[in-house]
């Protein structure tokens, strides 16, 4: 991780950190969601944005670990230069990590080296035809943007197959929203309207080798993930 991705990992936290990003992490938290079949002896990894608690909402897994270049973690290692052996967990969580590495390349191939057969990856990232560029032009000129499409693609090429994804977050960037405040109607016309503009995306992929087939059960959970309330999500 080089000087330059971590100054786009903490214009990133800073931004979260705002009422526009706060009602952007609220809809992502329904994302990072356990499906219902995870196995109890499962082992999940989160890369990166410590500061979201994503792993307590996966009490179920046996083992879970956050890892990040800086506290506060459980491991202090950059993303995209793994400390683990090859096929260490079953599912990766990974908020952001391609806005804010240059080399998405690298990060991908690490999560997927270090994800068994079958195992899967959750990713989400802010989405370059997005609306909320507009509230946040410096942001958006310093992280390394994708849409949801130029991911996908990235995935694909990395070995993974993608088997879902979402759209999230589709206040303006001017109303500065609380998550509670922005009427369910907005996000229900934003997705049927004008999905691509979404300020959020989140896509679930795979890790396959030849003959090796992904859990029929487990895929299909993936992509039908409750929506979950944040604060609810973090115990507040």
């Amino acid at each position: 991780m080089n000087t330059a991705d971590r100054g786009r990992a903490a214009a990133l936290a800073a931004w979260t950190a705002t009422a526009y990003g706060r009602y952007v992490a609220a809809w992502e938290a329904g994302f990072f969601v356990p499906p219902a079949t995870l196995a109890s002896d499962a082992r999940v990894l989160q890369l990166g944005m410590p500061q979201w608690p994503l792993l307590r909402t996966w009490p179920q897994a046996a083992h879970r670990i956050c890892q990040h270049h800086a506290y506060p973690a459980d491991v202090l290692a950059a993303a995209d230069s793994l400390p683990w052996p090859d096929n260490s967990f079953d599912v990766v969580l990974l908020p952001h990590g391609a806005d804010v590495y240059a080399d998405t390349v690298r990060l991908l191939a690490e999560t997927y080296r270090v994800l068994v057969p079958g195992g899967c990856v959750l990713l989400s990232g802010l989405n370059a035809l997005g609306y909320w560029r507009f509230g946040a032009r410096t942001l958006s000129r310093t992280l390394m943007l994708h849409s949801a499409g130029q991911m996908r693609h990235a995935l694909e090429e990395a070995g993974f197959q993608v088997n879902g994804g979402r759209f999230m977050a589709y206040a303006a960037p001017w109303q500065r929203p609380a998550a509670e405040a922005v009427p369910r109607a907005v996000e229900h016309m934003g997705n049927r309207w004008w999905p691509h503009w979404a300020a959020v995306y989140g896509l679930t992929a795979v890790k396959e080798l030849a003959g090796v087939h992904p859990d029929a059960d487990l895929a299909a959970a993936l992509q039908k993930q409750p929506e979950l309330d944040w604060a609810a999500a973090v115990g507040q």
